[in-house]
């Protein structure tokens, strides 16, 4: 009875870390709980549906139960949490790539924990060995391929194509992540090693896909945006112009409660007013003028961080980019 308790932990282990990171990283002010755990809620309902679909395959198709793990199932399940991830899509609406990533992870792990919760009362010879591999390498594995496909989904480069490119890149993702998939399936390197590597990159990927995001919104919101002078007198006209900024604040607003919202806009406010100020005194001591900083700037700096923490980090994964400044050179004075 203790075993089996202690091999459930390890099997649900990957979604406790993945809880943790949410977190660190603030994500709750960025995705709402409940849109977790509804998350959760269908991806160990899309398990028990692959599971019966990969059941009545193997009864129609004669082939061996190794080379269908090789072969068909990667499809179905994917073909599965595809489409829930596309009807997520449809009910949420996220307005951001980063919410889209979360919540195709968190759908993928909820696959994978269910699949190792079934796996663990219908094995009879399972081990500590084989549910750590299970728990660090399938469960991320699910959640990874979901989240890399839904990447390409919420793609904000692809809201410009024609639909046939968009169906095209859909369908890339989609055979990209069977064959990874299959890959996975297929043990060309030791299990330990297969569940170090899924373990190691998925944090790379994630930053990879912040990255990415950040640079598409600084592209987007910086279109015909020659300074910051221009950028903070668009911040302080954003409830009557139309433009680039104003539909990120709309996006913001659908994103995050009036609070954070209403915080963001002063951080981006202070952050422009500093980076002009710091620009000027880094300029005229380049040239040897005495340029001393008064109390207002350091209490501006002490507001900022203030903000942060209300913020959070992934408030500040988002609007960091479109800011010019660099950190540094406001605590280099």
């Amino acid at each position: 009875m203790l075993q089996s308790l202690l091999f459930l932990l390890v099997a649900l282990t990957p979604g406790l870390i993945f809880s943790g990171a949410l977190i660190y990283f603030d994500c709750y002010k960025l995705v709402k709980v409940s849109q977790l755990i509804w998350c959760l809620l269908l991806g160990t309902l899309v398990t028990f549906l692959a599971y019966y679909s990969n059941g009545m395959m193997l009864d129609v198709l004669d082939i061996d139960f190794v080379e269908y793990t090789h072969y068909v199932s990667p499809p179905i399940e994917e073909s599965l949490k595809i489409i829930a991830l596309i009807l997520l899509y449809i009910r949420v609406s996220p307005a951001f790539t980063i919410q889209t990533v979360i919540l195709g992870f968190t759908l993928g792990l909820g696959f994978g924990l269910a699949e190792n919760v079934v796996y663990l009362f219908q094995s009879e010879s399972t081990t500590l060995h084989i549910q750590l591999i299970r728990g660090f390498g399938t469960a991320f594995l699910h959640g990874g391929t979901v989240a890399l496909f839904a990447l390409f989904l919420e793609n904000p480069l692809n809201k410009k194509m024609k639909f046939f490119n968009k169906a095209l890149i859909v369908l890339m993702a989609f055979l990209l992540i069977c064959v990874l998939h299959a890959i996975f399936n297929f043990f060309l390197l030791t299990p330990i090693l297969q569940t170090i590597i899924v373990f190691t990159l998925l944090p790379c990927f994630f930053y990879i896909t912040f990255k990415h995001s950040q640079r598409n919104i600084k592209d987007w919101i910086n279109a015909g945006i020659n300074s910051n002078i221009q950028m903070l007198d668009m911040l302080s006209q954003i409830s009557t112009e139309h433009n680039n900024l104003s539909t990120f604040f709309s996006n913001i607003s659908h994103s995050f409660s009036k609070e954070i919202e209403l915080a963001i806009h002063s951080y981006m406010r202070i952050f422009l007013e500093l980076s002009i100020r710091t620009k000027s005194i880094l300029m005229m001591r380049e040239y040897g003028f005495d340029a001393p900083l008064d109390d207002k700037f350091h209490e501006k700096i002490s507001e900022l961080k203030l903000l942060e923490g209300a913020i959070g980090k992934a408030g500040l994964l988002l609007i960091t980019p479109i800011l010019d400044i660099k950190r540094a050179d406001v605590w280099k004075l």
